[in-house]
């Protein structure tokens, strides 16, 4: 590994490189955070955030309750505050203008909330947000798919309305309701695990004869030590080496993981391992590095250092796998600071014992 030198790094983006589109990111969040804290508005919290994208539903429909919560529906109010010459009223009663809060709160939208299987009745003092929180808080994964799901055909019905002249029937609402919720359910059951157009593989799988399997994570919190996670195997699924290392710093989670990257081929290299495949289940991360793009960020200069070290090895592989495929090292990763600094050679933590025999099991399978 050749001698890191200094590199300009930009907080604000994930491998530290500067971008306009980031700091006019700042700015505007900063702006309506300033706005929001001279304001009595509710704002969700982090949890909600991080809850909406993995509700029972489908992204179209999580996509527009995201929307709704942040405010950026582009609304008639909003559209004609932005200048352009459009109708303010509310395409569904007429008779007031047509807000981000009055979407939910329009008197005629709201008798379908009510008249919908969740019941929902509104208070005149909801603001989007908050009211979509107050669902999630309920911790009821079912209910908060539905609400999303007909916040989606509430939007997709006001856009028919405008643009296709569609007279709005109750009936109508519930049958593309109910057929939304079936695509989620059986898209669910059936769907196979793309990635970008990638097919990734769900659980782990064995090399191929003299090749050393390495599969490596890292564990990423906000204002946090980072820790790493490293188990190698062979085609006959035995352990070769198992390590963590803690404490790591590092600004951003694709960070993490290409020091984890890093770690991991060095340490592939000191044990003597001639041919090795490496798996990640960090998309950005294997996108980066297929594209062999350059540049001046911390990002590019950890995986140029990896890139360096690939030369030591005879055979080198690099693959895409889900989490549940990733388990061992996703698991090392995370209690890290348990063991800091070890290396086990031919065995594990006992602790690990039932994740190994379970990608055993898998391997089987495949």
């Amino acid at each position: 590994m050749r001698p890191a030198g200094d590199v300009l790094f930009w907080p604000l983006t994930s491998d530290g490189g500067y971008t306009t589109k980031s700091a006019y990111g700042f700015i505007r969040q900063r702006r309506i955070r300033t706005e929001a804290s001279s304001s009595s508005g509710q704002q969700p919290h982090a949890r909600f955030w991080k809850t909406l994208w993995v509700v029972d539903s489908l992204p179209r429909c999580r996509e527009v309750a995201w929307r709704v919560a942040k405010k950026i529906v582009p609304v008639r109010r909003a559209l004609r505050v932005r200048g352009m010459q459009v109708e303010e009223e509310c395409p569904f009663c007429g008779m007031h203008p047509e807000t981000i809060v009055h979407v939910l709160l329009c008197p005629v939208v709201a008798r379908w909330w009510f008249a919908s299987p969740m019941g929902v009745r509104f208070r005149s003092s909801d603001i989007p947000a908050y009211f979509l929180q107050q669902i999630f808080d309920q911790q009821d994964d079912h209910l908060t798919g539905l609400c999303v799901t007909f916040l989606y055909v509430i939007w997709d019905l006001r856009n028919a309305m405008i643009y296709q002249q569609k007279v709005p029937e109750f009936t109508g609402i519930m049958a593309q309701f109910s057929s939304l919720l079936s695509i989620a359910e059986e898209g669910a059951l059936v769907r196979p695990p793309v990635e970008n157009g990638l097919l990734a593989r769900n659980s782990w799988t064995r090399p191929g004869e003299e090749c050393i399997k390495i599969n490596f994570d890292a564990s990423w919190v906000h204002s946090a030590p980072t820790g790493l996670g490293f188990i190698a195997r062979n085609n006959l699924a035995q352990v070769m080496a198992a390590a963590v290392a803690f404490p790591i710093d590092a600004t951003s989670p694709i960070i993490a993981k290409a020091l984890a990257f890093r770690w991991s081929l060095s340490l592939a290299k000191d044990l003597g391992f001639r041919t090795v495949c490496l798996e990640t289940d960090c998309l950005q991360l294997f996108d980066t590095w297929m594209k062999a793009k350059g540049g001046d960020s911390y990002l590019f200069s950890v995986i140029s250092d990896c890139r360096d070290l690939v030369s030591s090895f005879l055979n080198f592989s690099l693959s895409f796998v889900r989490r549940t495929g990733n388990s061992v090292a996703d698991h090392l990763a995370k209690n890290s600071s348990k063991f800091h600094n070890s290396v086990w050679i031919e065995e594990v933590p006992p602790e690990l014992e039932s994740l190994i025999h379970a990608d055993v099991i898998a391997s089987m399978a495949t």
